[in-house]
């Protein structure tokens, strides 16, 4: 039915992370740089790419906003790499089902590069994926995640057709999806929680499709 599908990464193919952690590593990384702020406030900045917020802190108390943010992308992976480590945060079951897709795949997330490359590697997930776009934590790209549609149409690009699907769990997923002219896929696991930023499912969204797994998702493929 599709040419290509490209997934979502956190509370997709992976447990998200939890807000403890990430406000635990934004907090280390404001520590590092001599930055007075709220962790949770620095934090959720940071998960939705506010770069004008960030940089205007920065800027009030004369820290060099690229160094922050290349700090806060090291405390972030070093925290989410504990986490699969320790075992807190695990690779979906269902997510073996992607080996049955004629499709071509595609991977846009608004994680670090770094923790990305490094779960897909761990996971042994690295060849399934034709093309890998993420959010680079610097101060030209900080913004760049959904709903911002910028690494969507990258993928496609690199997969070569907009006859794609996306799939996602949040309404930013979906946002994104729309502003790239293709369709989408909410992706609602049973019980899903709100420990990490930004991973409930919103009910007022209109994907294309609603699905609670990727197996699910293989009869949408076609």
């Amino acid at each position: 039915m599709y040419e290509a599908v490209v997934f979502d990464n956190d509370g997709v193919l992976v447990e998200p992370p939890s807000r403890d952690a990430l406000v635990s590593a934004t907090r280390s990384a404001l520590e590092d740089v001599g930055l007075d702020a709220d962790p949770r406030a620095v934090c959720r900045d940071l998960a939705e790419g506010d770069a004008e917020s960030l940089a205007g802190r920065c800027r009030r108390e004369a820290v060099e906003f690229a160094s922050f943010c290349q700090r806060a992308a090291s405390a972030a992976f070093e925290a989410q790499r504990r986490e699969l480590e320790r075992g807190r945060r695990a690779v979906y079951d269902d997510v073996a089902a992607l080996r049955e897709f004629d499709a071509a795949l595609g991977l846009v997330s608004d994680n670090h590069p770094q923790f990305v490359d490094y779960l897909l590697a761990r996971a042994g997930l690295d060849d399934l994926f034709e093309t890998v776009r993420c959010r680079s934590m610097t101060p030209s790209h900080l913004d760049a995640c959904k709903p911002d549609p910028r690494n969507v149409r990258a993928a496609l690009a690199d997969l070569g057709t907009e006859d794609a699907l996306l799939v996602g769990d949040r309404t930013a997923d979906v946002a994104a999806a729309e502003r790239a002219g293709i369709d989408s896929a909410l992706l609602e696991r049973p019980g899903a929680g709100d420990g990490g930023v930004g991973t409930v499912p919103d009910a007022d969204v209109d994907p294309d499709y609603r699905v609670e797994s990727i197996a699910e998702l293989r009869s949408v493929v076609g």
